[in-house]
């Protein structure tokens, strides 16, 4: 690893790539591991230097799509799928992604949900962006709260001052919508988002909201020795891309009550 500036691509191509892209993804896959923002970060600082010196497979991009996305870097993970138009046309279904930022022209959570729920329907788009959203809903909730609590109490502009607070501290505080005063229409929106995926996706198997859960609930454990599409052969420490969207998960417990809550529901 310490000669890695030292070698362009072709060079890396040519003397043993095979073995030094396994020691490097591995490399990567245990920082990983460890469930803090700075380890997320100092692996794909690996993974954005190695991609400056090798070419970038599918593989490896939504590995560095998956860290971005886990550090609520939102803005970043759809511009780096826009960036790369081979990975979003790949076999891991992102081609949805690119369809959906160029018929929205944005990505923009509160109008999405037709095309996340067209023809085009893919599992795990569905699963994140209803990852997002519930991240989105849960900030917004607090939001209101806070606005509804305070605003009638103190002068208008005390209020905006704590409003500005609140939204320093949010996961999302870059979304434009947290400045605004009144999100109770944008909750209720996202909160119907969220259930016609959830309702989605239990549809199309029954077996996948139960394993995110677990997932969860068991933490680092790696399900994916057991899980049927299995880590890529050619890669052993990548794992497959259902469990890349389930550490996004890992990383907001609170997502995980939420669906359990309409899993609970359903079974009623």
């Amino acid at each position: 690893m310490e000669n890695i500036e030292g070698l362009d691509e072709k060079t890396v191509h040519r003397n043993g790539s095979g073995l030094y892209l396994q020691g490097c993804t591995y490399l990567v896959s245990m920082l990983a591991r460890f469930p803090t923002p700075r380890s997320i970060l100092e692996a794909l600082t690996h993974l954005v230097e190695l991609g400056r010196l090798i070419r970038l497979d599918d593989e490896r991009l939504l590995q560095i799509a998956s860290y971005y996305l886990r550090l609520n870097e939102l803005d970043t993970f759809f511009n780096l799928l826009k960036r790369y138009p081979r990975f979003v046309s790949s076999r891991v279904g992102f081609l949805q992604i690119h369809h959906w930022l160029r018929d929205t022209g944005t990505a923009d959570l509160f109008e999405d949900v037709d095309f996340l729920l067209g023809p085009h329907f893919d599992t795990k788009l569905a699963l994140m962006a209803a990852l997002m959203k519930i991240r989105l809903v849960r900030e917004l909730e607090v939001l209101h709260a806070v606005v509804q609590s305070v605003g009638t109490k103190v002068p208008a502009e005390i209020a905006d001052k704590i409003l500005e607070y609140t939204v320093s501290i949010l996961a999302v505080a870059k979304h434009k919508i947290l400045y605004d005063t009144d999100h109770s229409e944008r909750i209720r929106k996202l909160r119907d988002h969220i259930q016609a995926l959830f309702i989605a996706v239990h549809k199309r198997t029954t077996r996948t909201w139960p394993f995110i859960i677990e997932g969860v609930q068991k933490g680092t454990e790696d399900l994916c020795l057991d899980h049927p599409e299995g880590p890529s052969p050619r890669f052993p420490s990548f794992r497959c891309h259902l469990c890349e969207v389930l550490d996004a998960w890992r990383d907001t417990p609170e997502a995980v009550d939420y669906i359990t809550e309409l899993l609970n529901v359903d079974k009623k």
